[in-house]
């Protein structure tokens, strides 16, 4: 069926909408920028830049990824840290941006501490976030710089949407699933 995604805003009556719309993408090839384009564009239509600020990222694979391209980093930079973080039989990385879906299975399944699957503020200290940003995956740069942009715009009162719309987002189309 149809599948797009609310131009009234995220009520509480069109959030059920907003997640199928999302599930879109679900294990599907897309354009992260384009999907971030067109949620702020429909944000745009609701308010956004005018009435409040917002900021749309999506990770390329999943927000887990960002985890594994510290721990790589640290592969590369502090071997004696990565062996005591990593089982021995843990299979390479790989780029976290362009690897098949699975981050939080990779994590839990080769961390000797198994918690670190699970990204909250002390996994990420472990892991360390300038390792995270040392190994510079696109999208946790792109979170990055929203990140500024939000902390900018509450700094100077004037609010702002991004990613700045695509042609792809511009135009809105449905998605079918």
């Amino acid at each position: 069926g149809a599948c797009a995604l609310p131009a009234q805003g995220l009520t509480r009556k069109n959030l059920t909408k907003f997640r199928k719309w999302l599930n879109c993408y679900e294990n599907q090839c897309f354009c992260a920028r384009d999907v971030a384009g067109e949620l702020a564009h429909r944000a745009r239509e609701a308010g956004a830049g005018t009435r409040f600020s917002l900021a749309c990222v999506i990770a390329r694979q999943e927000i887990e990824s960002w985890l594994l391209a510290g721990l790589s980093y640290i592969r590369l930079t502090d071997n004696s840290r990565y062996v005591r973080l990593v089982k021995a039989n843990a299979p390479e990385i790989g780029d976290p941006d362009e690897a098949p879906r699975g981050a939080k299975e990779w994590l839990r399944g080769y961390c000797l501490d198994p918690l670190l699957g699970f990204p909250n503020a002390e996994n990420i200290d472990q892991i360390g976030f300038d390792n995270i940003r040392s190994a510079a995956p696109r999208s946790f740069r792109r979170f990055e710089s929203a990140i500024c942009q939000l902390c900018d715009a509450i700094r100077t009162g004037v609010h702002i949407a991004t990613p700045a719309p695509t042609s792809a987002s511009a135009q809105s189309p449905d998605r079918s699933s």
